[in-house]
């Protein structure tokens, strides 16, 4: 049976120690064998236990029950029960009969100051941090991955197996890496190391200063540069790369389109389309597979190129070489049957569209053919040949046009009279019906070391009706 707080309070035994009746009984009484507890304790006088519970006031344990004897417990003066005056929360200890501080209490004072967080600080409290209520305050360095590392001042590696190294760093992903000042790697096994740099995209690498890599395995490398784009690449500073597998290489460049380019030549270019490329400074290739490579050019046609400066590409195939110029799909008048007569003029004007074949060698007798495309026909009201190049002729070639049942339904066999590169011979046609397909030929060859010209037809392209 377990004493009671009240009995053990009048014994002087701590409430922690929790004697067992019987036990307690045993050591006053000296009945379990030893030394009894009374006499080891100021009453040596006392030679048996009972004159011991005479005493002390006590009843004979024969006499009542356990529980109602030691209900009968008075105050036992302390002189009867150990040496000393007690101080508090000590208790007699029944082996030496002193008084003893009872054993796992705390003390100390607090360490640091008000609202720190306390620490083990060879073996006195120590503080840091703090805790206002509201706001947990950790400095210095916080590593609280698995297997993270911490070693910036200020930083912190909360992602498992994560380093965070440059001055108030973090590397709050798995295998993230943290290294410039300031820098936030949170990506997956991501790398942040210029400062101020954030790489958030997994695989990604922000090595720019202030530089962002957000996209999948993205890499921004120049100074406040963007890559977003799934294996994107931001390597010109100020420049941004949102295309997948984009790269932009040039100074405040742009690479939108999937497998776009812009090299580091196109200081403020972009590419936009699809695999294009933009290497002119303040260029745009916006075409599919298109190229800008002159100053300030545009090339918007699919496959299109403009290599000139200030030039524009914007045709299928087209291709401007020449400064300040513009090549484009051939130009044609639309079949449309509606609307009034104030959008007639923007709805059917066209342009005269010019045709010309490949380089041909006008020394060799044969035909030249290029066919229209389905749903038009071209008027022609010129057709002609220009020379590019000549050497040592002693006889001019002998040439016709027409169209794909009739060589010469256009132009019969005539000898042209040209002498010197970039001459050019024009002639009217035979009809002013349209064509489907378009011929030219050289039924007499020129006598020369070498000769070589373009055919070409000048007229209106025109939709079907």
């Amino acid at each position: 049976m377990t004493l009671d707080p009240e009995t053990q309070r009048k014994l002087g035994i701590a409430l922690a120690d929790n004697y067992m009746a019987a036990d307690l009984i045993a050591a006053i009484l000296g009945t379990g064998g030893g030394t009894p507890l009374l006499a080891a304790n100021n009453l040596s006088d006392l030679t048996s236990a009972s004159l011991a519970r005479t005493s002390l006031g006590l009843e004979t344990a024969a006499t009542r029950p356990a529980a109602a004897f030691l209900s009968s417990f008075g105050t036992v003066p302390l002189a009867n029960l150990g040496s000393g005056t007690p101080a508090a929360g000590e208790y007699v200890d029944g082996g030496t009969g002193a008084w003893t501080a009872l054993p796992g209490a705390g003390g100390g004072s607090p360490g640091g100051s008000p609202g720190q967080i306390q620490f083990n600080s060879a073996s006195a409290f120590g503080g840091f941090g703090g805790w206002d209520g509201t706001t947990l305050t950790i400095p210095g360095q916080v590593a609280l991955g698995v297997g993270s590392t911490a070693t910036g001042v200020n930083a912190m590696a909360p992602g498992w197996l994560s380093t965070a190294s440059g001055y108030a760093s973090t590397a709050s992903s798995y295998g993230s890496t943290a290294i410039g000042r300031y820098s936030n790697a949170s990506g997956s096994t991501s790398t942040a190391s210029g400062n101020y740099s954030t790489a958030s995209g997994n695989y990604s690498t922000a090595s720019g200063y202030a530089s962002t890599a957000s996209g999948y395995h993205s890499t921004a490398s120049g100074k406040y540069s963007f890559a977003s784009g799934y294996k994107s690449q931001a390597i010109g500073d100020y420049s941004n790369a949102p295309g997948n597998v984009s790269t932009a290489s040039g100074y405040k460049s742009t690479a939108s389109g999937y497998k776009s380019t812009v090299t580091v030549d196109g200081i403020n270019a972009t590419a936009s389309g699809y695999g294009s490329t933009a290497s002119g400074k303040g260029s745009t290739a916006s075409g599919y597979k298109s190229t800008a490579s002159g100053v300030y050019s545009n090339a918007s046609g699919i496959y299109s190129t403009a290599s000139g400066n200030y030039s524009t590409a914007s045709g299928y195939r087209s291709i401007s070489r020449i400064p300040y110029t513009e090549n484009a799909s051939p130009h044609i008048v639309r079949n449309y049957n509606s609307g009034d007569t104030q959008t007639e003029f923007q709805i059917y004007s066209g342009v005269q569209n010019v045709i010309f074949s490949k380089l041909v060698d006008l020394t060799a007798v044969a035909d030249q053919s290029v066919p229209l495309s389905a749903g038009c026909s071209f008027f022609v009201d010129e057709v002609g040949i220009v020379l590019c190049d000549v050497n040592t002729m002693t006889i001019d070639p002998t040439i016709r046009f027409g169209h794909d049942t009739s060589f010469s339904a256009l132009l019969a066999a005539t000898l042209a009279t040209v002498a010197a590169p970039q001459d050019r011979n024009a002639y009217p046609p035979l009809t002013n019906a349209g064509q489907k397909v378009l011929t030219a030929g050289v039924t007499s060859g020129a006598i020369a070391t070498s000769a070589h010209g373009r055919f070409y037809w000048k007229g209106i392209l025109v939709e079907d009706q």
